[in-house]
């Protein structure tokens, strides 16, 4: 993909899909704790897809319901209300772009990924006192820039996965020469587009780049937490791997190697239980 062709896609981002009114609200909802309950479940009923796939989420073995969920009020009194935010936070993503393997890309391995990478980026924030909520948004979203190219352009998205096995490449690597573009920068230009939190948007830029002293907190996390799900769960499907974050990295959070190993542990066990709310 030449220049023209990559300013091409950032301009018209309008043709990739849109965040409906009612998840951007209970998006803005992230760092409230006094969000009214029934406030919560109308905001979700005025979005019946949204809603359909929540219950749908709500009734997974994730939460080990031994009785059906019916209604969203009946997920909110069960569930509590934070986890009831990302449940629609994760159904949101779902409904945005179902999610179709093609070519070259697993899209079933992508959102296994994406919920464990939430999922540690969440445990993370607990760990360190930071805004949990947040955080496990921002992991959900961090790789959307590879569902918007494979939407947009699913052969040359096919050519770049191609590419990347051939030379044996990081997938960013391999983007980049098919399509002039990597998924960071284009989930960056998505989340702008859809008007979300520039420390959103940051982090989703920065999943991939090495830590600083200076990195903002929140890309540090999503970052660390982008390298925890890929030990617990390489793309190759190889199995765990021996878990290495940077010195820099453990500096900028201010935990220790230990307390990264207990959170994968801990979040490990989240991930088993969510694994059945991950299908097609």
């Amino acid at each position: 993909m030449n220049p023209t062709e990559i300013a091409k896609f950032l301009q018209d981002l309008h043709r990739l899909p849109s965040l409906s009114t009612v998840v951007l609200e209970l998006l803005s909802t992230l760092n409230h704790e006094d969000v009214d309950s029934e406030l919560l479940v109308a905001k979700i009923g005025q979005d019946q897809v949204l809603a359909a796939r929540t219950l749908k989420l709500a009734n997974s073995s994730f939460y080990g319901m031994t009785v059906p969920v019916a209604t969203i009020q009946d997920a909110v009194s069960i569930l509590g209300r934070r986890a009831i935010r990302r449940l629609a936070s994760s159904a949101a993503l779902m409904v945005v772009f179902p999610l179709k393997s093609q070519a070259g890309f697993d899209a079933q391995a992508l959102w296994r990924h994406a919920v464990a990478t939430a999922i540690f980026a969440g445990e993370l924030a607990r760990l360190i006192r930071s805004d949990e909520d947040t955080a496990y948004v921002a992991g959900l979203l961090h790789d959307v820039g590879r569902l918007a190219l494979a939407t947009q352009f699913p052969d040359a998205y096919a050519q770049a996965m191609a590419y990347r096995m051939e030379r044996t490449c990081t997938v960013t690597m391999a983007e980049t020469a098919i399509l002039g573009i990597d998924h960071a920068d284009a989930g960056a230009a998505l989340i702008d587009h859809w008007h979300l939190a520039p420390s959103l948007q940051q982090a989703v830029a920065a999943h991939h780049r090495d830590v600083t002293p200076d990195s903002a907190l929140l890309s540090v996390i999503v970052c660390t937490a982008n390298t925890l799900a890929h030990a617990l769960d390489p793309e190759d499907g190889s199995g765990p791997v021996e878990l290495a974050v940077p010195a820099t990295t453990l500096q900028r959070l201010g935990v220790s190697n230990i307390a990264l190993n207990a959170v994968l542990e801990k979040a490990a066990l989240q991930l088993a239980a969510a694994s059945g709310a991950i299908d097609d």
